[in-house]
């Protein structure tokens, strides 16, 4: 009774992975295959139990950008300190799916605004919704737009979904197309996103630049390394197939 009202920011990892509608709305069923997401989905639960007591209305942000965060999505380094210097260095960034998933990423300042739209809103109590930036793209143009903003050429290595899911099975959030459906959002609470996607991340790297997190200036490691000459070797090897004549 002391509460006007609470809005917890969750997750999109609440949702199941696999076929699914794109893009994602929020009655897509929640059964998460990460700890995370498991238990994001079940503080949803806890809260949503509690209404009548504790009003309550629930956000789903995807990746998250903006000041105070580190950059990297839908790569083998998600949050990654130190992805400036690896485009500067020239290193390869290995992409799942050579880059092809989308992703929608959503600004700090809209989840704010967001928030505070669906707290003048009544009809809100109660209820889940997705909120994402304006703009879906694939995690290789999210990757070509911060090498654009560094002044660098992006390289890109592609590392197969289903490799990558082998050996981290409770990661498959990560190996999906991540769109949502914001028209609840903007039916509801009168809300849309504003922020380009070139904004934000030019403004979360000039924080980074500002204030270099830990790990930024890490070299690459032995598997980094390793993983690359495999992936390289894999690919010259297929061209070299696909080109070679027919021997008669």
């Amino acid at each position: 009774g002391r509460v006007g009202r609470l809005v917890m920011i969750s997750t999109d990892f609440v949702y199941t992975v696999g076929r699914r509608a794109l893009p994602i709305p929020e009655d897509t069923p929640r059964d998460a295959p990460s700890d995370y997401g498991q238990k994001k989905a079940a503080s949803e639960d806890v809260l949503f139990g509690a209404s009548n007591t504790l009003p309550v209305t629930v956000l789903r942000p995807p990746h998250i950008l903006g000041a105070g965060g580190l950059l990297g999505t839908g790569s083998l380094h998600g949050r990654d300190p130190a992805l400036p210097a690896r485009l500067r260095r020239g290193e390869p960034i290995v992409l799942l799916d050579g880059g092809a998933l989308l992703i929608q990423p959503a600004d700090r300042r809209d989840i704010s605004r967001a928030a505070l739209s669906v707290l003048a809103t009544p009809k809100t109590v109660g209820r889940a919704y997705n909120i994402a930036g304006p703009e879906a793209v694939s995690t290789h143009r999210y990757y070509e737009i911060v090498a654009k903003l560094l002044g660098v050429s992006l390289t890109v290595a592609s590392l197969p979904s289903d490799v990558y899911l082998k050996a981290f099975p409770h990661q498959r959030s990560f190996a999906q197309h991540r769109c949502y459906a914001l028209d609840a959002l903007a039916r509801d609470a009168t809300f849309h996103p504003v922020i380009p996607l070139e904004t934000s991340l030019r403004e979360t790297l000039a924080w980074l630049e500002a204030n270099p997190p830990a790990g930024a200036d890490a070299p690459p490691s032995a598997t980094d390394a390793a993983l690359l000459s495999l992936l390289t070797q894999r690919d010259s090897a297929t061209v070299s197939l696909l080109t070679k004549p027919d021997q008669v």
